[in-house]
């Protein structure tokens, strides 16, 4: 017996949000198949190590690990690795990631579908909006799977 397992998008009340919002949902895609997810932990992991790169070089920018050891050391490390940061705003979030989102927010309605450059000019315009997003994105995937989990 062959079973489709279709697409299953639930929609989230974007007025959990905001008032403002109601009546528009986002419409989240709640069973990506396995590669889909697998692609979104390599995205993470890559990020990961891009931000130990960049640790390790603003702590260690000599390249020596253990030029000065002990407490001190460590803290004129960390005072500098601060410094550096201090001047250095993040971009926002890296366009894959908003390319992922772009495509598990879009399997619903075509008229509730998302792009890239959309979700760009989202971040800019509310950035705390975008975080709820990608929170009930999650969310709601996850009380989807643990609600199929107990059926």
């Amino acid at each position: 017996m062959k079973i489709v397992i279709p697409k299953i998008v639930i929609p989230v009340e974007m007025a959990e949000y905001s008032p403002e919002l109601a009546g528009k949902f986002l419409h989240v895609w709640v069973n990506p198949p396995k590669d889909k997810l697998q692609g979104y932990d390599e995205l993470v992991a890559t990020l990961q190590m891009q931000e130990l790169k960049t640790a390790q070089a603003n702590l260690y920018p000599d390249g020596k690990k253990d030029s000065e050891p002990g407490l001190l050391g460590a803290i004129k490390t960390m005072a500098h690795w601060v410094s550096s940061k201090k001047d250095k705003r993040p971009d926002g979030i890296d366009v894959k990631f908003l390319e992922w989102y772009a495509e598990i927010w879009s399997q619903g309605p075509e008229q509730t579908r998302w792009t890239v450059d959309e979700l760009r000019e989202l971040e800019n315009q509310d950035p705390a909006f975008l975080s709820w997003m990608i929170t009930q994105t999650w969310a709601t995937r996850t009380a989807h799977v643990q609600g199929k989990k107990k059926a």
